[in-house]
């Protein structure tokens, strides 16, 4: 089975809980600066622009003096339509009014607006203003001359300075944009960085599945990494010497398993040979039969325990042949085959793989004997080895009665019997074989046999490079 991916979370990742550590801060410094450059700008733009109407509202005042003749109002439209041309995107209003408010120049309308005269030092201010629904900006500038005196108000609307303003914030609020994207990416990138030791780190211990549990090197650790390198080596203590003591106690029990089974088999058949009554050679029979169910259920036990994944991390793998295994099994279930009228026959192809001689024996042992069980009195079990596409294939061909395409991934749980009827099984012979074949890091599948009839297990074995590192 492939390994389960968790659904992809920010905070279960590091670059992740950066990015949020360092981005939304700086997504909010953005924003706010986003602000204050917006109002800079429009302080700004709006200083610009009023010091230009104060200087036309003063450039007004000098045509006051030099229009003695009392021409002011046709030579002042002129002069504002010139300013006017300079900016496409404001209309400029004026107003002329003597001392006494009475209306001189420009548009009346915008009496309205007229401020109190100021002190003698504040003769022109500035101030914004709404007239017939639009915002103008206002610059009052109240003369005093030798003629005598006159309030001069030059008005201008604020579309170009707003403007204007929002160029500069474009400006600002991308340049900082960019600054706070340069930040995030090079903390990823730093980030990613410092975790190289880290994915070394978990490379090695990939490898220990297969490598016997020594302790992880420290000396080219980072420091900040070291507590945990140093409790990942004391955990892989405690799982080795786990594992030690289960090997033990296993071997301690097979030995202890053995010896008594095998007395009490050859004491069973020892009293089959002699004359009994027939109640009491049934019984005998019952007795044997049960001796060897017995045997074979301990001894299917016992190579499961020891086919486990963390059951026997010192289990050595070398190069096998495995054909070389077929001369033993073939004088091992012969004698099955033959009570059970089944033809077992071999076809050995040059396969070659990266493994244990116990473990696959077991392997085959409990395929074939699988095979033989279920096949019918006058039927064929076939076991093959061949190297197609460059990886060893194993395979076991019986014309029994087949295994439902439902029920294909099932058998291979433990205690599984697809027929309790039939054998002495306990349904651990394929258990074994899977287990067995996920120490090889190889895959197990069921098919259908030749020609649609049966069953055919085969075993997809890695090309041989790839465990052994060349």
């Amino acid at each position: 089975m492939g390994r389960r991916r968790l659904p992809w979370h920010p905070l279960r990742s590091l670059a992740g809980r950066l990015l949020l550590a360092v981005g939304l801060p700086l997504a909010l410094l953005v924003l706010i600066g986003a602000t204050i450059d917006y109002v800079s700008a429009r302080r700004l733009t709006d200083a610009s622009h009023d010091r230009v109407l104060g200087s036309l509202a003063v450039g007004l005042s000098a045509r006051l003096e030099a229009e003695g003749d009392g021409d002011l109002e046709r030579h002042l439209p002129a002069m504002l339509q010139a300013v006017n041309r300079s900016l496409p995107q404001d209309q400029l209003h004026y107003l002329v009014l003597d001392r006494g408010g009475a209306h001189l120049a420009g548009e009346a309308a915008l009496a309205a607006l007229r401020r109190p005269r100021g002190a003698e030092g504040d003769a022109t201010r500035y101030f914004s203003a709404r007239l017939g629904g639009q915002a103008l900006r206002v610059a009052q500038h109240d003369y005093r001359g030798p003629d005598g005196e006159a309030t001069i108000l030059v008005a201008e609307t604020v579309n170009g300075r707003r403007a204007e303003a929002r160029g500069l914030l474009y400006v600002a609020a991308t340049t900082n944009l960019l600054t706070a994207v340069a930040v995030v990416l090079a903390a990823l990138v730093a980030v990613r960085f410092a975790l190289l030791p880290l994915n070394q780190l978990g490379l090695r211990l990939e490898q220990h599945e297969v490598d016997r549990l020594r302790p992880l090197p420290l000396h080219l650790a980072p420091q900040e990494t070291l507590p945990l390198l140093r409790a990942i080596n004391r955990l892989m203590g405690r799982v080795r010497g786990a594992a030690e003591a289960r090997q033990a106690f296993l071997d301690g029990t097979a030995h202890q398993l053995r010896t008594p089974l095998a007395s009490l088999s050859a004491q069973v058949a020892l009293l089959e040979r002699e004359a009994l009554s027939p109640e009491a050679a049934a019984r005998v029979a019952e007795v044997s039969l049960a001796t060897r169910r017995l045997s074979h259920l301990a001894q299917q036990m016992l190579s499961l325990a020891r086919a486990g994944a963390d059951g026997d991390d010192a289990v050595a793998l070398q190069p096998l042949a495995l054909a070389s295994l077929f001369e033993e099994l073939a004088s091992s279930q012969l004698d099955t085959a033959l009570a059970r009228q089944v033809d077992l026959g071999f076809d050995a192809g040059p396969a070659e793989v990266l493994g244990s001689a116990w473990l696959l024996r077991e392997l085959l042992e409990n395929l074939v004997s699988n095979a033989l069980a279920h096949a019918p009195a006058g039927g064929r079990v076939t076991v093959r080895c061949h190297s197609p596409a460059g990886h060893a294939v194993l395979e076991v061909d019986d014309d029994g009665p087949g295994i439902p395409l439902a029920d294909r991934e099932r058998v291979f749980a433990r205690h599984v019997r697809l027929h309790p009827g039939q054998g002495h099984g306990a349904g651990l012979g394929l258990a074994i074989v899977r287990e067995i074949a996920h120490r090889h890091g190889a895959q197990v599948r069921i098919e259908d046999g030749p020609d649609g009839r049966g069953t055919r297990v085969r075993v997809d074995f890695p090309p041989l490079h790839r465990l052994s590192g060349n």
